[in-house]
């Protein structure tokens, strides 16, 4: 017997104020250092199950090559550079360098659509080992994202990050409006409202919703995998077509806005 490895949530109350994952990149360059400061966060793809007594029994490096390639929503005050890993990438004792792409400043919020021949190696690269993004992606481990260059605080969020025909929104929300600040501002009218999300095998439902509203669950990726709208008469979603997991379920109408996490077993 084998279960999903559980998922640790240190950044469950950045992720409900953001809506994504969001901080300020502080740069500085060490003294005498010949290369330019950088930071970075990186997103894991690969997941790992775990046996009984929780040993690793296997790791599983999905295949991504159907995705096409990567959509990202993001907010970010310094140019990003967007690289893709896999175990070649991460063998110290022999560098291959990762496949990657770039992604323009944007303090308003983008999206971005990004191809797997998108992703190639750089030109300071001069191993032997040539890799490119449909490479790498069919045995994909994670997407990392970085700020490099001159000394100085950038911020950056990166709200949504999905297969490049999946539902990564337009735009980020404003840090606070969707999140528990917001929770906070409007505790008044949660309270009334009560709402509360009941799970039910693989039937998902609903209490205290006042007035209609949309209800919509996410996975890990951030992809929006089931979506319905939600009524005093109608309050349930089928959830039977999802795989067992942690999923995140978000309830926005004119008079709720909540926010819950559920594991489908």
């Amino acid at each position: 017997m084998v279960t999903p490895e559980p998922t640790v949530h240190r950044l469950d109350q950045v992720i409900k104020y953001c809506g994504g994952v969001c901080g300020t990149a502080i740069l500085d360059t060490a003294k005498n250092a010949n290369y330019p400061a950088s930071v970075g966060i990186g997103f894991s793809v690969a997941v790992k199950v775990k046996g009984l007594y929780g040993e690793v029994e296997k790791t599983y490096e999905p295949d991504a090559s159907s995705w096409g390639g990567i959509c990202v929503t993001y907010t970010s005050d310094k140019d990003l550079i967007v690289d893709l890993i896999n175990e070649q990438t991460t063998d110290f004792g022999n560098y291959v360098a990762p496949p990657q792409t770039n992604l323009p400043a944007s303090e308003t919020g983008n999206r971005a659509i990004l191809a797997w021949p998108d992703f190639k190696q750089p030109s300071s690269y001069k191993g032997n080992t040539i890799l490119g993004g449909e490479d790498v992606a069919k045995q994909l481990a994670a997407i990392r994202f970085f700020i490099k260059g001159e000394p100085g605080e950038y911020k950056f969020n990166f709200c949504a990050i999905g297969p490049k025909d999946g539902t990564c929104p337009e735009t980020c929300e404003p840090p606070g409006t969707t999140g528990f600040k917001n929770v906070h501002k409007s505790a008044e009218t949660l309270k009334a409202t009560e709402v509360k999300a009941i799970l039910n095998g693989r039937t998902l439902g609903f209490t205290g919703i006042k007035s209609t509203a949309t209800a919509e669950v996410m996975n890990s990726l951030g992809q929006v995998v089931a979506r319905g709208a939600i009524e005093r008469t109608a309050s349930t979603l089928n959830l039977a077509h999802l795989d067992a997991g942690i999923y995140m379920v978000r309830v926005v109408g004119k008079s709720v806005n909540f926010t819950n996490k559920i594991v489908l077993k």
